[in-house]
Parts: C-alpha cells; sequence; structure tokens
C-alpha cells in the first residue's frame, strides 16, 4: 500500500474513517470493517512505527492518532451506546458521535443505528525494561507525572507498582469481536484515535476531571518476551552451550559475588513459565539464602542482580518488602466503593520475573492486610492464581511469574518455594559487589548482550520435552539418592530435578534457535 495511505491516516484519522464510510457503510457492523481496513493499513513495520507513541510525559492533541504498548488492567467496566450512522448519513464512534448525540432529539433518533461500546482500562507495562523499546523518551521526574497523571481522579491507582512514572487509559473498543481477546494482564500493541474524556460511565457528572481516552482502531498482541524470537545480530553459528556459560558467568560476577551455581538457578528461574495447569507444570521458585543486607555506605541502593536482570529480561520487577508495604499496599487488585478495579502489586503481565527482597524486614507488628498479602504471595508461588476481590466474591485470574527471593537468613521468612540455595561469595567483601549505585555494571558489547537477550527470550517461549532417557537417569539418580539417605530427597525434589531438566534443555540446544 502506498505510503500516501497511512501518512495521510495518521495526520487526519476521522477524514480516513469517514472515506472508509463512504465507500463500504453497507457492512451491518461498521467497527469491523474499521478494525480489518487499519490494521491493514499499518501492518508494515515502516508504518506502524511512523504513529506517534502515547506514553508517560509524551504529549497528543485531541483527535491524534496514536499507538500505545499496554497491559489490560479491567475490563469489568460498564459498555455505552453510540450512534453508528447520524441522522445525515455520517458514521459514528471513535469520538465522533458527541456532537450528533446533542445536536438531534429523540424524535430524530433512530434506534436500530445504535452499538456497544465495551470500555476497558490499560496501563503503561509494569516492570518493561528500556532496551525493549527505544520509541518513548526517558521517563519524566516524578513531579510531570503528577501533572500529567495525578489529576485527582480515581484512575492513578490503576498502576501496580507505586511511585513508578505511568499512564492509565481508558479505552473504547467498538468491534466487540475483539473483546475475549483482552484478558486482565494480557499485552497488546493499541492504536487508536487520543482524546481527554470524562469516565465513560460518569459522564453526566460535568465536575469530573478529562482522562486520556483511547478510541481503538485496531491491536495487536504483545508476547511476554515483547522482543523478536530471532535477534538480527544474534550470530546464530555461536555455540549456544558456550553463550549459556559466559551469561551464567557474567551475571555471577556481575550481580552474585561470583556465585556461578546460584547464578545459574537464577537464570533458570528467569526463564520459567507455565507449561500445564492440568497437571500442573508450573514455573520453578527460588529463594537465595544468606543474602547479606546492602552495608551502611550502600544502603540507598538496590540488589544489583536487579538493574542486571533489567538489562537482560524484557520484564523484571524488584520490590523491597518492608513491614510498611505489606501493611499499607494491597497484592490483590480490589474493586473500590466508586466502581474502580484499583491495582495490586502482584497485577503483573505473564512472564515477568519479581525479585522480593526481605534486607528491610525490621521487627514489628504485621496486620491484617499483611497477612493477606503474605498469603496472595504464596498461593502464586504455589499454584500460578491471583484473586481479585469485588463486592461480594472474588475471582481468581491466573498468573504466570517468576519469582526470587532473597533472604539474609537460611530460609526466607515468610514464604516457601519450591528451590532455596545458599549463595556461596567466591570473593572477598561480598556486601559491596552486591550492592552498587546504578550505572555501575561492567555491561557486555553490544553484540553479546543481544546474544544474551535472544537466548533468554528463546528459552522462555520455547517448547521441548524432557527425553525418556533423561527422565530415567533423573528417577534412577532419585531412588539412589534415597537410598543412600532417605531425608536428602522427597517427592518435591524430584519434582524440582524434573522441572530444571525441562528448562535447561532449550538453554543449552545448539539449534534451539534455528529450529525456532
Amino acid at each position: 500500500m502506498a505510503a500516501a495511505a497511512w501518512v495521510d491516516a495518521i495526520s487526519a484519522p476521522y477524514n480516513e474513517i469517514r472515506d472508509l464510510y463512504a465507500h463500504d457503510n453497507s457492512s451491518a457492523e461498521f467497527s469491523v470493517t474499521v478494525n480489518r481496513h487499519f490494521s491493514r493499513l499499518f501492518e508494515s513495520a515502516d508504518a506502524f512505527n511512523a504513529i506517534p507513541v502515547l506514553c508517560p510525559g509524551s504529549t497528543h492533541k485531541d483527535s491524534s492518532m496514536v499507538r500505545f504498548s499496554a497491559m489490560v488492567q479491567d475490563t469489568s467496566a460498564d459498555a455505552e451506546m453510540y450512534l453508528v450512522c447520524s441522522p445525515q448519513n455520517q458514521p459514528g464512534g471513535w469520538g465522533l458521535d458527541v456532537a450528533t448525540t446533542n445536536q438531534h432529539s429523540q424524535q430524530t433518533l433512530d434506534y436500530s443505528s445504535l452499538r456497544e461500546c465495551a470500555i476497558i482500562w490499560a496501563t503503561s507495562i509494569p516492570g518493561r525494561s528500556p532496551w525493549t523499546d527505544n520509541t518513548c523518551p526517558p521517563p519524566p521526574s516524578p513531579s510531570e507525572i503528577n501533572h500529567i497523571e495525578n489529576t485527582g481522579h480515581r484512575n492513578t491507582s490503576r498502576y501496580p507498582i507505586p511511585n513508578t512514572p505511568h499512564i492509565s487509559v481508558q479505552i473504547k473498543v467498538y468491534d466487540t469481536t475483539l473483546i475475549e481477546s483482552f484478558k486482565p494482564t494480557s499485552l497488546h500493541n493499541f492504536v487508536g484515535i487520543f482524546n481527554q474524556e470524562p469516565i465513560a460511565v460518569i459522564l453526566e457528572d460535568q465536575s469530573q476531571p478529562l482522562v486520556p481516552t483511547l478510541h481503538l482502531l485496531y491491536s495487536t498482541p504483545l508476547s511476554m518476551t515483547l522482543d523478536p524470537l530471532i535477534h538480527p545480530n544474534l550470530n546464530l553459528s555461536l555455540n549456544i552451550r558456550d553463550l549459556w556459560n559466559e551469561l551464567i558467568r557474567w551475571v555471577a560476577d556481575e550481580a552474585l559475588a561470583g556465585d556461578f551455581e546460584t547464578s545459574r538457578l537464577v537464570l533458570l528461574t528467569a526463564v520459567g513459565r507455565v507449561h500445564s495447569r492440568t497437571p500442573p507444570i508450573l514455573p520453578l521458585s527460588l529463594t537465595i539464602s544468606g543474602f547479606p543486607s546492602p552495608p551502611s555506605s550502600q544502603s540507598g541502593n538496590r540488589p544489583v542482580l536487579s538493574e542486571v536482570l533489567s538489562h537482560i529480561l524484557p520484564l523484571s520487577i524488584q520490590v523491597p518488602l518492608s513491614l510498611p508495604l505489606l501493611n499499607s499496599t494491597r497484592f490483590s487488585p480490589s474493586f473500590t466503593s466508586d466502581d474502580t478495579l484499583q491495582s495490586g502489586l502482584l497485577q503483573l503481565p505473564k512472564g515477568a520475573v519479581l525479585v522480593l527482597s526481605e534486607s528491610a524486614i525490621s521487627e514489628g507488628i504485621l496486620h491484617q492486610q499483611g497477612v493477606e498479602n503474605l498469603k496472595t504471595m504464596q498461593e502464586v508461588i504455589n499454584i500460578q492464581k491471583l484473586d481479585y476481590i469485588f463486592p461480594y466474591t472474588n475471582y481468581s485470574f491466573d498468573t504466570d511469574l517468576d519469582v526470587i527471593i532473597l533472604t539474609e537468613g537460611r530460609k526466607s521468612a515468610f514464604f516457601q518455594t519450591s528451590t532455596t540455595i545458599p549463595l556461596v561469595p567466591a570473593y572477598s567483601n561480598a556486601e559491596n559487589r552486591l550492592y552498587r549505585p546504578p550505572g555501575s555494571l561492567n555491561l557486555p558489547s553490544a553484540d553479546k548482550i543481544d546474544s544474551f537477550r535472544a537466548l533468554l527470550n528463546a528459552a522462555k517461549v520455547g517448547s521441548v520435552s524432557v527425553s525418556e532417557a533423561t527422565a530415567q537417569h533423573i528417577q534412577d539418580d532419585f531412588v539412589s539418592s534415597r537410598t543412600k539417605n532417605p531425608s536428602s530427597m522427597n517427592a518435591d525434589g524430584l519434582v524440582s530435578q524434573m522441572l530444571i531438566a525441562r528448562f535447561v534443555l532449550p538453554c543449552v540446544a545448539n539449534a534451539f534457535l534455528i529450529s525456532q
């Protein structure tokens, strides 16, 4: 399709809709026609990348065409009605219908032209690493975010991670055949027409401030890797086993004081995902014990492990646990008295790696909210389910999170994980290596870190099976260990070994990336 076509559509999207309606208004569902037309118009990478990006700190005029990479946060909002066609045979919807419905009395209203528009809320992708998207400018300061987002309205609670730059958007979906694909925490590229509008369910309340609103033209799903599986800079002739070992060594040296075995388990945990729910084949969860608290000179710094993971994983979140956080922050999304689904700390996209640090835990009282949060976190670890708290009932939604816990003791103070490994530093003065100021990493070359990312992405989404020979070897080893020392391993340990074997295979198979 000629470049001029999509250039004109970006500059004047409403004209594109009117022209489309003039040439093709015979369909009973014009919204499907609009979705199909715009998705084809922008199917090329050049056309899609030319669409302005909606992100924290960006500015857009009303009626601008934008794209928004986002996580679906709430699908429970009530639908609204709109006129698909005005008495003058002009299209409605996508922000075009407001003037039409206000300028004509009910006597001239053709009720057969009424259609339903679904409403969802979406927010900036929590935990997204900057390297996965170079289209947004650096995050603005918190004061700028407050000016953009926190206008005293209730949509400010729709993002799960406190004190983080983000934008939450009300999305109006006209092609209702798309609704089934918009599940809570699913990731999508939304393309639509941007406006500042009141919340749909309270249009009559003129005192309400305006919120970012996107009239959806079309959308495309985003995978949990947020990145192409095969990276253009990846040398496919490289020995993948060697690359895997290089990655383990780099993470060990930069983030784990040289502990190679703990580094290996961290990476195996990070590439885990839910393979099956029935029977349950769930990702590993990991506790690193003996992980020291930061020295006084580094007390304001988070573990270097979090920064390292953000350079090689598309989705990672670090949470410093403390009694104030546990007692005051909800881990589960909850429906508030003003009909808002307030996000919870664990309302995160599938595939995200969550690093929980217990170093800030001190003596004190754990309140009821804190107890509920600990129970919620343990359920996510055990069964990968998260309750959404609605009036009179709870609904359980699937999660797919990889959890790594850092604790100074021999085991976590609060959680049970499938695997625990003690940190064994290879260097002296380990605390100063585990905690450093941001930006102090020794990064590999750009090509090398691209190869690391591609390897982990491939391992994350690849599908492999444990061979009969490998399964038999693990079983024989389990029987041998139990014979020599009955207390050395239980059935859970056998399951963990099978899971590790499943996750190791895509990381070390030389032909894995090529076959994908």
